[in-house]
Order: structure tokens, then sequence, then C-alpha cells
């Protein structure tokens, strides 16, 4: 399903055509154009191979790039549309989506136009007969495949456990605030169908994982100086009207872990609200 290197690494095309003659995307393709960095989409990608390879077609390549050695992932439709609905629903992404069924559908239409096609005698009642049959045939084909594939990926939905779900939300490229990393974690919990709070974010943040400092202290908000030692939490430093500022951050693997705690406490409890005697043991 391979096609030459030089085209496979182009991220200005969405669907290439593979030396098999089935239709194939990248991983690079798919991280330009949803906005993430290529090695948290490669990262979703091993994690959830097992299922991709499963409904479709995955496999990982290398090739060179400027003389560096780039790996990147190839997928079938199939593949990819699995991994689209692994995807949050930004802006972005559902646009990326649209254009990338778009291009699936105009590679086929593409590819069946190379086909040889069957000859038809319209005077034949017989042939007019056969041609009926096998469009019927190929409608149906079409409809079962696609009820299956919508059914099978509803399923998986409904099967992932809650951590598996907020997966793709843990896939960060960079430092965030609290402010910004609790909106995605209620967004992701409105999606559930669960109610969380701004206040219960920032709180098991603080007394549960002791991330950030809490309570009424000139520092409150600050990262600990734990979590920064481990590489979860650093403080951003800047100059407001005058005034020092400190600002916590959650880095790409705090942004990992506290989101590994928050569903699996989610999952466990229904909610993320905090034992009102909880002093702040983990």
């Amino acid at each position: 399903m391979t096609n030459d290197m030089t085209s496979a690494l182009s991220t200005t095309e969405l669907v290439f055509m593979g030396n098999d003659g089935e239709p194939f995307t990248t991983s690079l393709v798919i991280a330009e154009q949803t906005g993430n960095e290529h090695a948290s989409v490669i990262k979703l990608i091993r994690d959830n191979s097992v299922d991709l390879s499963e409904i479709g077609t995955l496999r990982f390549e290398i090739a060179k790039s400027g003389g560096r050695p780039t790996e990147y992932a190839v997928l079938d439709e199939p593949a990819a549309a699995l991994l689209m609905t692994y995807l949050r629903n930004s802006p972005v992404v559902k646009d990326f989506k649209k254009r990338l069924v778009a291009g699936f559908y105009a590679m086929r239409q593409m590819l069946a136009q190379r086909a040889p096609v069957a000859s038809f005698d319209l005077t034949s009642v017989d042939d007019i007969a056969l041609l009926a049959q096998a469009t019927t045939k190929a409608v149906q084909m079409y409809r079962v495949e696609h009820e299956q594939r919508v059914a099978l990926e509803a399923q998986r939905e409904a099967e992932r456990p809650l951590v598996e779900r907020a997966r793709t939300h843990a896939a960060a490229t960079g430092s965030v605030n609290r402010t910004d990393f609790g909106r995605e974690v209620i967004e992701w919990a409105e999606e559930q169908g669960i109610h969380v709070l701004h206040k219960q974010i920032r709180e098991f943040l603080s007394k549960k994982l002791h991330l950030f400092v809490g309570g009424n202290r000139s520092d409150h908000g600050h990262a600990t100086t734990d979590a920064i030692r481990r590489g979860l939490c650093e403080n951003r430093r800047d100059t407001k009207n005058g005034r020092n500022v400190v600002t916590g951050l959650l880095t790409p693997e705090g942004q990992s872990y506290a989101w590994e705690r928050i569903t699996r406490y989610i999952d466990a409890n229904g909610t993320l609200e905090l034992p009102r005697q909880i002093g702040g043991a983990a």
C-alpha cells in the first residue's frame, strides 16, 4: 500500500495511492492537519494499534527527510476513520475529518475510473439485468460494510472505560495553566454526561495530587516544589503592570498524569468531588 517516500512524507496532500491500489493516509498528514505534534499522534496510534489493526490496515515505516530518519504510520481508510474518533472534536479536527473523507472518496473515484469496465450491451435485456444485479449487489455490500463499521465504532466507544476515552486529551504538546486544563476536563466530562466544576478540578490538583499550592497562601496556585522536581509542573514568571506574576503550569507529563488520576477517580466515584475530610492524602 506504500507510495514513494517523498509522496508519503507530504502533508499537503491528504490521501495517497499505494502500490497495491489501496488509498491511504499517514500520521504526518493527520498531525499537520489537526495541529498536533507528530510524536503525540504516533503515541496515540501505538496506544490503539490493536484496535486500528483489527478494523483496518496499519503499519509503521521509516523514511529519511532532510537527512534525518522519520518514523510515520500508514493507515488505510478504515483505520484512519477509527483513529479520528479518538481525536477531540475541535473545529480544526471536524474540518479535517470532512476533508479526509472527501479525499478518500475522490481517490476511490479516480481508482474506479482506471479500473477495467465490463462491457454491457444496453440493448440486451439480459445484459441490462446483469448490470442491475451487479449494481444492486455492490450497493448492498457497501451498505452492510458501512453499517458494520458504524456499529463497531459505536460499540468500541461504549465499551472503552473513561480512562481510555480521555487518552486523546492527554496527548498534550505544551504546558498549560489550570484554567485551560480545567476547560478540557469539563468538556470531556460533559461528553460523558458527568458534571464537573473548575473548583473541583483545582482542589483535586492541589489537595489530592499535590501539584499546586492551595489555601489562602500568598503563593496560591504556584506549582509545588515536588511537582517541579518530578517534571509534572513548572512556574512561569511574567511582569504585568509592573508587578511580578507567577503562574503555575502543567507540563505535558503533568497533564497526562492528572488526566490518568482524574479519570480513574471519576470512574470509581462518579464525581470529582473530594471527601470533606481529605487532607491531601494521595
